[in-house]
Order: C-alpha cells, then structure tokens, then sequence
C-alpha cells in the first residue's frame, strides 16, 4: 500500500482520540491498534467507542499497526513523503 505520509499521520491521529494512551499506573502496558484494509481504516478501545474511515488506498489483505507507536515515527516524517507499507510472510 503506498499512502503520502501526512495522510497517514492524520488518520492516525484520529485513532488516537478514540483509543487513549496507556495509562501509567496498568499492570500490563495497553497497546491500541488499528486495523487497515478492505478499504478502510478501523480503530476501537475498551468503551465501545468505534472509528470507521473510508481509505481506498487499503485494497490488500488487512494488516494492524500500532497507534501510540507509529505517531511519534509519522510525525518526524516530512508529509509530503509517500510510505510504502507491505506485509510480509
């Protein structure tokens, strides 16, 4: 899937408002993710709270990337770049 940089980002930073950061005081370190393909981008956390976007660029198979992890990564990244992400066996 190539996807210019800053659309990535922004589509992250939506998912990020629906699931929140992992709080501090967790036994376990919570880990949100969010799922693309089919055309869409998919995120949810533990409230029920749903997030839904169309993203025609996620034609192939689906795949998860880790929301709090990425951002950092996405915002350090010019967003006129293209990412190329692909999966692997």
């Amino acid at each position: 899937m190539h996807i210019q940089v800053q659309e990535l980002r922004s589509l992250m930073l939506l998912a990020a408002v629906i699931a929140p950061k992992p709080r501090q005081k967790t036994i376990r370190p919570l880990t949100i993710y969010a799922r693309i393909g089919d055309s869409q981008m998919r995120a949810t956390n533990d409230a029920e709270d749903y997030l839904c976007i169309d993203m025609p660029e996620a034609n192939g198979r689906p795949f998860l990337l880790p929301v709090h992890d990425l951002l950092p990564l996405l915002k350090a990244l010019p967003g006129h770049q293209v990412a190329n992400i692909e999966m692997s066996d």
